[in-house]
């Protein structure tokens, strides 16, 4: 009897470690999924002529596209850390994790890695709000795909 419930207790720890293993690929595949969808919308805008600065004219470019990508997977890997213990609201937890990649990028990025100061204005002054906004679409639809890929419990 007694033997019966280790063998349980261990079942149920393999169980456990493999669904965690299955979570965390599929927040990598929803951080990869919505940043693809991302960079296809900030195309179609550039095709439309409204321009993003730094980013329009390297959208359709796999040079850009793949990096991009897998930032954003590796991004959505900090998303597994918000939705492992409780399964819901998988999209406004996205939201919240959104508010990391562009804390680096305007606090990091822009003024480290780029000439174009904090926050990157050398840009232009809407360039807070546009990463902003980005980013927030961005941990939306990595929510979503996260959610829609992991199915139902």
């Amino acid at each position: 009897m007694a033997e019966q419930q280790v063998y349980r207790i261990i079942n149920q720890e393999r169980e456990e470690e493999q669904r965690s293993g299955a979570l965390l690929a599929t927040c990598f595949c929803g951080g990869l999924l919505a940043a693809l969808v991302i960079g296809v919308l900030l195309a179609l805008l550039g095709l439309r002529g409204i321009t993003v600065p730094g980013i329009t004219g390297a959208v359709f470019k796999m040079e850009w596209l793949c990096p991009h990508m897998i930032i954003g997977g590796l991004w959505g890997l900090l998303y597994f850390f918000t939705v492992r213990s409780a399964r819901r609201r998988w999209a406004r937890k996205g939201l919240l994790v959104a508010l990391l990649p562009t804390a680096f990028q305007l606090f990091f990025l822009f003024p480290q890695r780029t000439p174009h100061g904090m926050l990157g204005l050398g840009l232009g002054y809407m360039t807070p709000f546009i990463t902003l906004f980005v980013n927030l679409a961005w941990g939306f639809l990595m929510g979503f795909f996260a959610r829609v890929l992991w199915g139902r419990e």
